[in-house]
Order: structure tokens, then C-alpha cells, then sequence
């Protein structure tokens, strides 16, 4: 059986206890490995109480937690230390500070044999240190974020696996990286969580829980950062509670599951405030949760102003047979095909179209019955077994090629 280490961005723990989209795909991975035992996977993740306790419940796979969050390690993770860290390794080849997170990582390792290394996302430049001790042969890259290629990319990964054909696009366009080393593999969600369905009295008392009456109900849910859209969201909102009896449901938080004061979150809140009563911030949801309050809601906006590499919650939108406004950036197209979205151009005028949208959508039945139709059909690609099947296909195959030996 082919062996396989997996290590996590050092920021959220696996399983996704705090949240996190590439912490949750890992947590998905997992799970179907769980089921299928395709090939021995043991995953390396910055340590969690929470996330150790339920990391028994996986028999097939091995999770090793790393202790990380001390003050010299917190410097580690700065702005300023990161900054000095991705300069030195675009021109220089290598990292000034090697980051406490992968030597630990890599003493964890010690004494395992492993077929191949796959880093999941993370900040690429801090992984010098891995390859330096671990054969280029061995180590793939997993990226879930647009990156254009470089120099140490080049020297330091033997495999690229991207999220979309946007990010590879990205990763390919100064010629760097070759493109037969790269490969697209599509996100993929636990469709049956997002297509459990509540009653018409869950549905009732779920509502009533955050306050709505006889309302047309608008979600969005992620992080709450200025390339989700959200400011202008709230802006889009005030004109169409102006025309409408509406309400607006924020879920989500500036960093997951971790409780942290972003400036840019009481910027929302304060924006909120002249539409009192009619937007809601709920906070962080776990995603297994997530399927309930999302439920409740008519129409789902999810307006992303920056060229976003996928999107899971567009995935969990179609999943869950909410019409969907959003924007046509980044990967995101590549997910949401044709007509199972409602497709908002970016201008400077974004937040008057947004409105509008909304407003279309909320009072045309038969177009959200359409958009509903075409994303069920869609959706059905992105299935946790489909995900499962093509990422286990991508690593057997560059064992097979001989990348991992």
C-alpha cells in the first residue's frame, strides 16, 4: 500500500474543528479513507484539544499533532517575518527564518517511510526546509490558492496539484513551472449533509430563532474579509430593504473558529447598524452545523470581489437547493457552470447590480426553480467520493511514474 504524508497549513487544526476550506477537505479525505483504505495516510496538523479528541474516531489514518502557538513561534507567523521570508525565497531561493512548524513536521516524520509528501497549501516558501532533507522526488504540493510559479516552487516540488484551471493558469503563466508537472483536481463536499432537509416546523422554529417573520431571507457565510464582498453586500442590502420586506444572515467570522477582533468585522457591524433588526451576524457555525441556517434561507449571495480559486460554499449553496447570486471571478466559473447561478458582473457599480439582483431573484419563482434545477444536476460532480477517487488517482499515479520512489 502506498504511503502517504499529508501536512496542514499550521493555522486550523484537522479535522476542522475551527473550520477552514483546505482543513476541511483534509477532514474529508480522511473520511472517505476511512471508509475506502485506499492507501495509508498519516496527516500532520497543528495541535487542538478539540480536534485531538475527535482525531479517534479515524481507525485507517494516523494524525500527529504539532505543538505550535508559543510567542517565538507566533513571530514566526507575523506579517513582517513573512514578508522578509517570501522576498528571500523570490530572490534568493531560500527562507531567512525557518519556521518552528515544519521542524517539528519533519521530526514527526522521522522513522516513517513515506511514498510521497504532500504539503496542502500553506505559505510555500516556508517549506524549504522539508526539501532540503526530503527528496524532490517525493514532494507535491497541493495548492489551493493562485500562486504564480517560482523559482524555489521549481527546485523544491516534483508535482503540482491545483484547485482549478485558474490557479494552474496562474501557477504556468511566466513559465517556470512546467506543465506537465501540473494537475487540476476539483474541490468536492459531503453532498448528503447539505441536502439533509428540515421540516416546515424546523423551518419555522429555526427562523424564529433569528427573528424572521414573513421575509424573503438572504444568506452569505464565510470569513468575513474585504474579498468576500461582504461591505458591499450590506451595501446591496440597504437599497433592497429599502423595496422589500427582507432579512440578511452573516455567517461566519474573521478567522473561522477562532475568536479574534478584526477591525474589518466591526466595520460590518457598524454598517449594519441604520437597517437594525434586519441583518443578523451569527458568528462561526461548524460546518456540520452549517446546513441548518443555511436552510432557512431563500436566496444565497455570495459575492466574492477577488479572483477566488474555487469556493465551497458555492458547492454547498448548489448542494443545498439555494439559488445562488455571485460573482464571475477567479475559479469560481469553473464550479458554477452556466445557468446554476445567478451571475453578477464586478464594476464599480457592483453593489447597485448586486441589489438588483437580488431583487430579480427574489421576485421571479420560476427563475430560482430554473437555477435550483441546473445546480442540483451540476453539483452532483463535486461528490466526497468523486473527490476521494481522483485525488487517490493523482497520487498512485506519480508513485507509479516514479515520483515517490
Amino acid at each position: 500500500m502506498v504511503n502517504v504524508c499529508m501536512i496542514a497549513p499550521k493555522k486550523y487544526p484537522v479535522p476542522a474543528v475551527k473550520g477552514g476550506a483546505v482543513e476541511g477537505l483534509m477532514e474529508l479525505f480522511l473520511t472517505m479513507n476511512e471508509r475506502y483504505g485506499r492507501i495509508g495516510l498519516t496527516v500532520l496538523s497543528v495541535w487542538d484539544e478539540k480536534a485531538y479528541a475527535s482525531a479517534g474516531e479515524y481507525k485507517k489514518s494516523t494524525i500527529e499533532y504539532i505543538r505550535y502557538g508559543t510567542l517565538r513561534d507566533r513571530l514566526f507567523s507575523s506579517r513582517a517575518v513573512s514578508f522578509l521570508n517570501r522576498m528571500s525565497v523570490r530572490h534568493r531561493g531560500k527562507a531567512v527564518f525557518e519556521d518552528p512548524y515544519i521542524k517539528r513536521a519533519y521530526r514527526k516524520m522521522q522513522g516513517k517511510v513515506f511514498d510521497l509528501v504532500l504539503i496542502e497549501d500553506g505559505e510555500y516558501d516556508i517549506y524549504g526546509y522539508l526539501a532540503k532533507r526530503i527528496p524532490k522526488e517525493k514532494m507535491c504540493i497541493h495548492l489551493h490558492g493562485a500562486y504564480e510559479g517560482a523559482a524555489a516552487l521549481s527546485r523544491w516540488f516534483s508535482r503540482y496539484i491545483c484547485i482549478s484551471n485558474f490557479v494552474a493558469r496562474n501557477l504556468l503563466c511566466n513559465g517556470v513551472i512546467h506543465g506537465k508537472k501540473v494537475d487540476v483536481l476539483k474541490n468536492g463536499i459531503d453532498l448528503e449533509r447539505f441536502q439533509q432537509e428540515l421540516t416546515p416546523e424546523e423551518i419555522v422554529s429555526e427562523r424564529k430563532n433569528y427573528g424572521i417573520a414573513d421575509e424573503t431571507v438572504f444568506v452569505y457565510w464565510g470569513r468575513l474579509i474585504p474579498e468576500k464582498g461582504v461591505k458591499e453586500l450590506l451595501e446591496a442590502f440597504k437599497k433592497v430593504r429599502a423595496k422589500k420586506a427582507a432579512k440578511l444572515l452573516i455567517v461566519g467570522s474573521s478567522a473561522f473558529g477562532r475568536e479574534v477582533a478584526a477591525e474589518y468585522a466591526m466595520e460590518l457591524e457598524a454598517l449594519s447598524k441604520d437597517v437594525k433588526g434586519a441583518v443578523c451576524f451569527t458568528g462561526f457555525i461548524p460546518n456540520h452545523e452549517l446546513w441548518r441556517a443555511i436552510k432557512i434561507a431563500d436566496i444565497a449571495v455570495l459575492p466574492s470581489i477577488w479572483d477566488e480559486a474555487a469556493g465551497l460554499s458555492m458547492l454547498e449553496a448548489m448542494a443545498a437547493g439555494i439559488p445562488l447570486i455571485t460573482a464571475k471571478v477567479g475559479g469560481i466559473p469553473e464550479y458554477v457552470e452556466g445557468e446554476s447561478a445567478y451571475w453578477v458582473e464586478w464594476s464599480k457599480n457592483f453593489a447597485d447590480d448586486l441589489a438588483e439582483a437580488m431583487l430579480k431573484l427574489a421576485g421571479d419563482e420560476e427563475l430560482r426553480r430554473g437555477l435550483r434545477e441546473h445546480a442540483k444536476e451540476n453539483v452532483k460532480a463535486y461528490s466526497a467520493k468523486n473527490y476521494y477517487e481522483q485525488y487517490v488517482r493523482l497520487i498512485l499515479s506519480y508513485v507509479k511514474d516514479g515520483e515517490g520512489k
